[in-house]
């Protein structure tokens, strides 16, 4: 029995299965395709088993979309074939009929079949369309994936061309390299052969260079040996040099040192002098008074003779007139008209005797207890003057002999330079080489003599030491012993350089500058003054120059704006307080973040900004404007006592004094540590606001921090001693003064030092300056 024929759906399925699995290509696909419609397979079957099988596995887009275009077509032109059978068997049918529907003949079928056959035409039409719509759809995405299967297919012929290039060309390297590697061969032939003659002569030279070589290895060992005798001789020559350099480094710091010394001695015995001329020109003084005290006593005296001549006059006026008085009783009794009136004129002018015989005793008395008492002023004045040549003989004495001790400390300093100079270089010629200074060339002493030039400065530096020490000691004596000389004439001093107390302004929008007086102060304070003691420790003593003025006030706003005005200087940017310190950008001296007028002291200033405004201030007015030392400072506002704060120990005086934190700033800022009063100022105050001290200064403590010249170091040691600037340290920060309307009772003192970076602005600072004074 012969089996039955696979229907074309089937059939269709496999030909999907094997284009699947790579059985079929796409072109087999689609011959099969037409080949089963052509034998009159069902297309809507067939497409019906293409989405099962796509349920299974989706097909390829671009076969999906021809597949489906295929079968599409194939249904549409059936339906049309249907269509044309229809009206060729019956003209009268409906019009509205479906050309789609399949064609069956109405001879041949039931109504009732060809109704079933329409509306399973219409329903395969439905699915159709959906299969267009969903075909268009893949048929976009097929589009797109095409179009990148093509560039990349276009991009793979690229890479291909272009690796046949590259293959081309190593083909070409690989037969040039073939090419050398052939010339190589030749030339590595030449060269065995040249090599093969070479060997022997190669062995013979080797032999002798090997002999050679022991020969130069037995000189380096020889060499050797000598450079370590070299090298041995040269660094006992360093430790020599060493040696030496360090004793002369050592020997110029004892000079240097006995130099200072020397010096100090020399401002000792030059105030010692002026301290002894002050005291010349006070027994000269008091010289003068004596000798108008006896003038006087020579006027008093001819005063007495005088009235002793006249007493002598009168007394035998006085006794005739007496007994001319006292007539006998019988004459008394006799009668006369007159009697009467002579008794009482007798009685007045016995009465007006008598007062002036009492007049004149009185004033007899008193002349005598004057002269008595001129007598003992001249005697007291006579021995102060003798006690007064005493001492100044005394001090004679002592600064002839501080002079003598002196110039032996000097000549023993000479001695111990020339000694230095002698040891530093002993082969140079006189004039060669200044102090500090060493001769290029100069050959290094041996066989001990280093070591004693090296041990002379060391003695001399010992026995100058010994002699400043005691020249020292003897002014440290002088100055106990003599104090309350030496305070008297330091003042008579100052008072005879300076003229304390004018007023100077060199322009109308120039500071007011005071002139202070000259002086002695010691500055800074004991480490159990203050919490901050290691700043302002050693105490020392500091002379300030006569030549000296001070502005009685702050630098105001209005000051500094003429500044600006004329420079044009661009100032901003400021540390101001709300609460806590911050950096405002647009914050400047025009706006310290408080108000201000024209009165108040000029904040946002750095240390570089005072600076320009004194050397513009200089230039204008032709004078020398300049921020103050810090010890001219400190002396300004000790104004000539040892006090660092001008109120009582509690503070409860301060705000009478000075712009501080106190009980207004408490208010606006709680938790602040304040002085018990209130200064009525949270911020600045309008200088001049609060009382001057005795130099005439407002402000020195509080309202705002002065910078001052002087780099910051961090206590007094090798601070100057002469007022100056100190210049060494930190010269990147300065040291300011005097406390502000910000800072606590402990930092509103004479003596307390801060610093800031030399272009740091804050507003709690200010300017101060000094101008100096020529005579």
């Amino acid at each position: 029995m012969l089996a039955s024929a696979p229907s074309p759906v089937s059939t269709f399925e496999k030909v999907l299965r094997a284009f699947g699995t790579g059985g079929f290509t796409y072109a087999d696909l689609v011959m099969q395709l037409e080949r089963l419609l052509a034998i009159g397979a069902s297309p809507t079957a067939m497409l019906e088993a293409l989405r099962r099988r796509e349920r299974i596995e989706p097909f390829p887009e671009y076969a999906h979309v021809e597949v489906v275009r295929i079968l599409n077509a194939a249904i549409a032109r059936r339906a049309a074939e249907a269509a044309e059978s229809a009206a060729e068997y019956e003209p009268d049918a409906a019009p509205d009929q479906s050309a789609d529907s399949v064609f069956t003949p109405a001879r041949s079928m039931p109504a009732e079949c060809v109704a079933d056959a329409l509306e399973s035409e219409q329903n395969q039409r439905r699915d159709i369309d959906d299969s267009l719509a969903e075909s268009i759809t893949s048929n976009e995405a097929a589009r797109s994936r095409s179009e990148e299967a093509l560039r990349e297919s276009k991009r793979y012929r690229t890479e291909l061309s272009v690796l046949r290039d590259t293959l081309a060309a190593r083909d070409a390297t690989i037969a040039q390299v073939l090419n050398s590697l052939g010339e190589r061969d030749a030339q590595l032939a030449a060269l065995q052969q040249q090599h093969a003659r070479l060997v022997p002569r190669l062995e013979a030279r080797g032999e002798q260079l090997e002999a050679e070589l022991r020969a130069v290895q037995a000189r380096t060992g020889a060499l050797a040996a000598e450079l370590a005798t070299a090298r041995a001789a040269l660094q006992s020559e360093q430790n020599k040099t060493r040696g030496f350099d360090k004793a002369w480094v050592e020997g110029l710091a004892a000079n240097e040192a006995a130099r200072s010394r020397g010096e100090e001695a020399l401002l000792e015995a030059k105030r010692h002098q002026n301290e002894s001329q002050a005291l010349r020109d006070t027994l000269e003084a008091r010289e003068a008074t004596i000798a108008q005290i006896r003038h006087s006593l020579g006027e008093r005296d001819a005063q007495l003779a005088a009235l002793q001549q006249e007493h002598a006059k009168i007394v035998p006026m006085l006794e005739a007139r007496v007994k001319a008085g006292a007539q006998p009783e019988a004459r008394l009794s006799t009668p006369r008209p007159d009697a009467i009136a002579l008794e009482l004129k007798a009685g007045k002018e016995a009465a007006t005797l008598q007062e002036l015989l009492r007049s004149r005793e009185w004033r007899r008395g008193f002349d005598q207890n004057m002269c008595g008492e001129l007598e003992a002023r001249a005697q007291a004045a006579e021995a102060e003057r003798a006690k007064l040549q005493t001492e100044r003989d005394d001090l004679k004495g002592q600064v002839m002999r501080l002079r003598s001790q002196l110039g032996a400390n000097m000549v023993q300093v000479d001695k111990m330079r020339m000694a230095a100079s002698a040891a530093a270089f002993p082969q140079s010629a006189p004039g060669a080489g200044s102090r500090g200074q060493r001769v290029s060339g100069s050959p290094v002493r041996k066989q001990g003599h280093g070591s004693t030039s090296i041990a002379r400065p060391v003695i001399v530096s010992v026995t100058a030491g010994i002699l400043a020490v005691a020249v020292l000691a003897v002014a440290g004596w002088y100055l106990i012993q003599r104090a309350p000389a030496a305070k008297e004439a330091s003042v008579l001093a100052s008072a005879a350089v300076a003229d304390p107390g004018t007023v100077i302004r060199d322009c109308p929008t120039c500071p007011t500058m005071v002139v202070l007086p000259g002086g002695r102060f010691k500055q800074g304070s004991l480490r159990a003054e203050s919490g901050s003691a290691s700043f302002e420790t050693p105490l020392h003593w500091v002379a300030i120059g006569p030549s000296l003025s001070m502005s009685s006030n702050a630098v105001t706003v209005d000051d500094f704006q003429q500044f600006i005005t004329d420079t044009g200087r661009d100032i901003r940017g400021c540390d101001i307080y709300d609460g806590e310190w911050k950096h405002r950008p647009d914050n400047s001296w025009k706006n310290p973040g408080f108000p201000q007028t024209g009165s108040h002291p000029v904040t946002c200033v750095s240390w570089n900004d005072a600076k320009a405004y004194a050397g513009w201030l200089s230039t204008k007015t032709g004078h020398t404007y300049r921020l103050p030392s810090a010890s001219e400072w400190e002396y300004a506002a000790r104004a000539g006592g040892e006090a660092v704060q001008p109120w009582s120990a509690n503070g409860s005086a301060a705000c009478a004094a000075a712009n501080v934190a106190d009980a207004s700033a408490a208010q606006r800022y709680p938790g602040w540590t304040v002085f018990g009063c209130n200064d009525g100022y949270v911020y600045t105050a309008p200088v001049g606001s609060f009382k001057a001290n005795s130099f005439g200064l407002n402000d020195m403590l509080g309202n705002v921090f002065q910078w001052t010249e002087d780099c910051w170091h961090a206590d007094y040691n090798g601070a100057p001693v002469d007022g100056s600037a100190r210049s060494d340290g930190d010269c990147s920060e300065h040291e300011l003064r005097g406390g502000s309307w910000f800072s606590t009772p402990a930092y509103v003192r004479a003596s307390y030092r801060n610093h800031f970076a030399a272009d740091y602005r804050t507003s709690s600072v200010g300017i101060r300056l000094v101008r100096d004074i020529v005579r």
